[in-house]
């Protein structure tokens, strides 16, 4: 490895050189970066992102224009809450550490997603 190396820790603390890891991601189909689970009506998932999205704001005490990141709006936080539009990956990680939860929690694949069995 050369002096200056970017290393970036994966899932399962696997430690690997940025440049190898863009290598890989560029190599993944397109749609194994969809953020819709494959089985998933996409509709439902949309508006289940949405509300928990809304649930985990509420529960925080924030407005939407708390929640808004830079460059988005208000109007961009009601419209995922509602479902009409849905978050890219970069802006749901954004709307996780904005509101303290792991990203999964608002996938829907976390513990308190509530879409698990009881």
């Amino acid at each position: 490895m050369t002096p200056g190396t970017v290393l970036v820790v994966l899932p399962g603390g696997e430690v690997a050189p940025l440049a190898e890891v863009v290598r890989r991601l560029e190599a993944l189909p397109l749609d194994a970066l969809d953020p819709v689970p494959e089985d998933a009506d996409e509709a439902a998932y949309r508006v289940a992102v949405g509300a928990r999205v809304r649930a985990v704001r509420v529960g925080r005490g924030l407005t939407q224009a708390q929640l808004a990141a830079p460059g988005r709006t208000k109007a961009f936080v009601s419209a995922i809450e509602t479902g009409l539009s849905f978050p890219s990956l970069p802006t749901l990680r954004t709307f996780a550490r904005r509101l303290n939860v792991p990203m999964g929690v608002l996938a829907g694949d976390g513990p308190e997603a509530g879409d698990g069995p009881d």
